[in-house]
């Protein structure tokens, strides 16, 4: 039945135009029996026309070559004005992703398409004046795991162990799992990393980081398995084996006299760490070092307030006015427990004075203990001016004072 819908569909365009208007049987020579073959990349074999709904259209196509790759369908389509689409395609047949190539342009794409025999990484295409071995994917384009993965090309990957983006056949033991991340996987297969403790108080010592290792990676133990903070600082890592679907490392912190130093107004700095492996950073993570003495420095006129609102776990001592980590090192005093424990001033209302005029200012604070003998006031950038307390200082502490700034 094949043979002779072939056969059939083989004479059809030779075989109206010869018998329009007689009834007369005609004889076709053997070389009449070509038809399509000029026009189509495989002869015609069906007597009835396929019907389908199209998953993609585009104007001036002219070739086609398809290939199944890791649960994707990958069309390659050639334009008559010089164009190869790819076209990605997921089990559902839609279309996930894109790409255009101009291979000569202005010049038909032949519909004969051929992909390499010897190596499938490659597609054979011709033109009007010039034949071309393209590449059937630019993996390399794609710098990070997110972006390889992301971009959903059937034909990248991530090469886990030599952190770069790859066709599987060109990332080693690709065969094997968690050796080579596929697009079908998505990017929440990438290697992730989380730092325990991800803070840490530059005062305190610590033994050593734990790192939990998760994403698609091969098993770590055995290998040669460094922690890398840069600037040629490196620490040894330890795998003592999986632990609930992750990998866990144990690394030394950097050493304290090579901590990197605090940026200018700030009380913290964050360290970028890598695991290494055979000479490659293949999994990198953040983690902090805060210094809750310099809260007061970079915050001076709201040192107690910034200290107890900061996002480390520090606690202001008021007899020696200082932000600390350790709530030991304060001396016995009530010590405000929440920001709004603070010394603070209190909005009041105030009469307009002309300028060049002096005049005393009632200042109204709360949770101050307010010396007798007085104090320096500050106004915007200039200080110096004086501040008594008024009332009887024999009354001790309150919760609101009132203070002249004469």
């Amino acid at each position: 039945m094949a043979s002779g819908g072939l056969v059939w569909a083989s004479l059809l365009c030779r075989l109206w135009p010869a018998t329009r208007g007689s009834s007369k049987s005609m004889r076709l020579q053997p070389e009449q029996l070509d038809c399509g073959a000029a026009h189509l990349q495989h002869p015609l074999s069906i007597l009835q026309p396929l019907k389908a709904t199209p998953v993609f259209r585009a104007p001036g196509l002219s070739s086609v070559a398809v290939a199944m790759v890791s649960n994707y369908t990958v069309v390659f389509l050639g334009t008559v004005s010089g164009r190869l689409l790819k076209i990605n395609l997921n089990e559902s047949m839609q279309v996930v992703s894109r790409r255009v190539v101009t291979v000569a342009y202005g010049e038909a794409v032949h519909h004969v398409m051929q992909f390499d025999p010897a190596d499938p990484g490659y597609l054979y295409l011709m033109t009007s004046h010039q034949m071309a071995r393209v590449k059937v994917a630019a993996c390399a384009v794609h710098a990070t795991c997110g972006d390889c993965v992301g971009a959903a090309d059937a034909y990248c990957g991530w090469c886990a162990l030599e952190t770069r983006c790859t066709l599987q056949q060109d990332c080693a033991n690709s065969d094997q799992r968690h050796f080579w991340t596929s697009a079908s996987e998505g990017p929440g297969r990438c290697p992730a990393m989380t730092v325990l403790p991800a803070e840490i108080d530059v005062h305190q010592e610590y033994p050593g980081m734990i790192l939990q290792i998760s994403g698609s990676l091969p098993s770590l133990s055995g290998l040669e398995m460094t922690c890398d903070y840069g600037n040629n600082i490196r620490t040894v890592a330890r795998v003592p084996g999986p632990a609930f679907g992750h990998q866990i490392a144990y690394c030394n912190l950097l050493p304290r006299d090579r901590f990197p130093p605090f940026p200018p107004h700030q009380d913290h700095v964050i360290v970028a760490m890598s695991v290494r492996v055979n000479g490659r950073n293949i999994v990198r993570a953040n983690f902090t070092i805060y210094n809750c003495s310099r809260i007061g420095q970079v915050y001076p006129h709201t040192a107690c307030t910034s200290c107890l609102s900061a996002q480390w776990p520090c606690f202001w001592c008021t007899q020696q006015h200082a932000c600390v980590s350790n709530q030991s090192r304060c001396e016995a005093s009530p010590n405000p427990a929440s920001p709004q424990d603070c010394p603070q001033i209190l909005p009041s209302p105030l009469a307009p004075m002309p300028t060049g005029s002096s005049q005393s200012i009632p200042v109204h604070l709360a949770n101050a203990a307010f010396q007798v003998g007085g104090g320096r006031a500050q106004a915007g950038q200039k200080a110096g001016e004086n501040a008594v307390p008024d009332g009887d200082p024999r009354s001790g502490p309150s919760t609101h004072t009132l203070v002249l700034c004469l």
